[in-house]
């Protein structure tokens, strides 16, 4: 873990080892000027080819390689693209179970590719600062609990765990660790009651229990990062930091902090199903974080997005909760993920109910500003949420061009 460093300076370095040696540059963090980043998320998608013997696609490949060169794109009749300072990533990095064998087979491959091209990927994480927020798939499935132990099937190339490699999102990346305690996968929250049943763990049927493994995870996730040894899982669920002009405030969306309510069923097969209240712990930590920034820009990036216009997850509606509380805030943007496809609304302000189930039966739960355009009315009246989950893997939407309300 690197110490010390000086805002808005290039530093060098290399990596040498057994088999290793390469050698890169990064920029870090200014403190204020404009800035450009990028965004991305659900990336994870290596198809089967039918060929003999069979392949996989590199998607993600695709995905790594142009954004590592976005600074080259040419569109017609726009400006030339500046270099991206840094990344934000809005989950659902590797399939399914987020396991160390699917970050190892599918991901650092990809993102820390020798060779930059359309088929490998690029030496991305090398040289350009990638922040990630925790999606469902990268702490376990469904995001309601974790099994600690392997899965049926597992080995390479199969997305399940192995066994002693779950939650790597815990070990394999390095974020600000400034976050509240106790709200990492191992507890399932409803409202500010919760449990310590995040953690399962099974193996061909059965089900065990151990305090000393699931303290042994925690201390094998510990580092230093210059102010004393801690966990890492404790802060990685919620962090925040400032590049040039805006606030950026990463936020854990999953079912456990909902009493563990994942329900992907039918959109329209029954009524939707409302949610228990978000913890107020986390309410009164986001307030004071937002409050306490005096940038003219604050981002919010979190997972399940809160509204959506797809046909796949929106019964994952989850953080609605806390849409008028980013709005009362200060909030300019909302960065999510989950829904496969790009959306951007309008500029939403939240009403009284809008964390309630939705219904057609009752007052509405949002206003929204259409005459905002970001050309000759630049001042959007209300928060606007973009998802961008298009990263790769296969479109949701039932196979359909473009999301319902998206237009051509």
């Amino acid at each position: 873990m690197l110490t010390g460093l000086n805002y808005d300076t290039t530093y060098y370095y290399s990596v040498t080892g057994p088999g290793i040696s390469s050698a890169a540059s990064f920029r870090s963090r200014t403190k204020s000027g404009q800035l450009s980043f990028l965004v991305e998320g659900d990336e994870g998608f290596f198809p089967a080819e039918p060929e003999s013997p069979p392949t996989m696609a590199n998607y993600e490949g695709r995905i790594a390689h142009l954004m590592y060169n976005v600074k080259n794109i040419s569109l017609p009749g726009q400006a030339p693209l500046p270099s991206a300072s840094f990344a934000l990533n809005t989950g659902d990095n590797v399939y399914n179970e987020g396991s160390e064998g699917s970050y190892r087979d599918f991901w650092f491959p990809v993102w820390n590719s020798d060779t930059d091209s359309v088929n490998k990927g690029a030496p991305f994480v090398r040289s350009i600062p990638y922040y990630i927020v925790a999606g469902n798939h990268d702490i376990g499935g469904a995001g309601d609990h974790v099994n600690m132990l392997a899965t049926g099937g597992a080995g390479k190339y199969t997305g399940s765990t192995e066994g002693g490699d779950a939650l790597s999102h815990c070990n394999d990346f390095y974020f600000p660790l400034n976050g509240p305690t106790g709200f990492d996968p191992a507890n399932v929250f409803a409202g500010d009651e919760f449990s310590p049943t995040g953690f399962l763990w099974q193996y061909n049927g059965k089900s065990y229990s151990s305090a000393a493994a699931t303290a042994a995870f925690r201390s094998s996730t510990a580092v230093d990062t210059g102010k004393g040894v801690t966990p890492q899982i404790d802060h990685m669920s919620n962090y925040f930091f400032d590049h040039g002009n805006a606030h950026f405030l990463f936020l854990n969306s999953n079912p456990r902090l909902f009493n563990a309510q994942a329900d992907y069923s039918t959109p329209y097969s029954a009524p939707p199903v409302g949610f228990t209240p978000y913890p107020s712990a986390l309410r009164e930590w986001i307030a004071n974080d937002l409050d306490s920034s005096w940038q003219p820009w604050k981002i919010v990036v979190y997972h399940h997005f809160a509204f959506s216009s797809g046909d796949a997850t929106q019964r994952n509606y989850q953080m609605r909760a806390i849409s008028k509380l980013l709005e009362d805030h200060g909030v300019n943007i909302v960065f999510n993920g989950h829904e496969h496809n790009y959306q951007r609304t309008y500029p939403i302000r939240s009403l009284p109910r809008v964390a309630e189930a939705p219904t057609t039966l009752a007052p509405r739960a949002v206003i929204t500003d259409p005459t905002f355009d970001g050309i000759s009315n630049t001042v959007p009246d209300g928060v606007l949420h973009i998802i961008e989950g298009a990263g790769g893997n296969r479109d949701f939407d039932g196979a359909k061009p473009t999301p319902r309300g998206q237009g051509s």
